[in-house]
């Protein structure tokens, strides 16, 4: 059983007749579960914050762009560091909070009257949170990637052809600090890779 309220609200509106707007909100608080047998999950209860903003505009002289913006908070106490560990009613339980922020711009274009250009290009960033209230410790991550791309559509001596040429990037880095004071060194990764995709049709 679940002892938890929840609540959303969204709207949707077009301005100038060209670019469209999506805002929604939710918000659950829940109790700890309650197990067949009658008792409590100890540290399942928690609070959740989602927050959503988009803008779009579409098909303008072939031209699509989309930019949005989410944020999601989780707080309550919860056994810290348990990994996959079975499940413990006397774990001691820690005041814990997450947060996780993207920002997403994507735009796209296809050249009218050509079937050589149908471009793509997509860039994201995340911001990721976890502060443990009680012991004074923040973990952080910053993540950063993309991707662009063109396919392109043609015939050649009687066979049709898809061609997709592009790359994508991306990196992250994470810290982790202590009473605010950063403990070991950065967390790195990165990653750039190309691609091309080609399918061809005969007949």
């Amino acid at each position: 059983v679940d002892d938890s309220w929840r609540g959303s609200a969204a709207a949707y509106g077009l301005v100038g007749g060209w670019l469209g707007v999506l805002a929604h909100v939710s918000a659950e608080n829940s109790g700890d579960y309650r197990a067949g047998g009658g008792e409590d999950v100890h540290g399942s209860a928690g609070k959740d914050r989602d927050y959503f903003l988009k803008l779009s505009v579409l098909d303008k002289a072939g031209h699509s762009v989309r930019v949005s913006a989410e944020k999601n908070t989780n707080s309550g106490l919860y056994r810290w560091g348990a990994g996959d560990a079975g499940y413990d009613e006397s774990a001691t339980l820690y005041y814990q909070e997450s947060e996780r922020e993207t920002y997403v711009f994507d735009h796209r274009y296809r050249m009218p009257g050509s079937r050589l250009v149908d471009w793509r290009f997509n860039l994201y960033k995340n911001n990721l949170y976890l502060k443990n209230r009680d012991s004074g410790t923040e973990t952080e991550s910053e993540g950063t990637g993309g991707q662009v791309r063109n396919t392109a559509l043609f015939d050649l001596a009687g066979t049709s052809h898809r061609l997709t040429v592009g790359a994508d990037y991306y990196s992250e880095e994470g810290t982790h600090r202590n009473q605010g004071v950063q403990t070991g060194t950065d967390n790195k990764a990165e990653n750039l890779g190309f691609f091309v995709r080609h399918r061809m049709g005969i007949g």
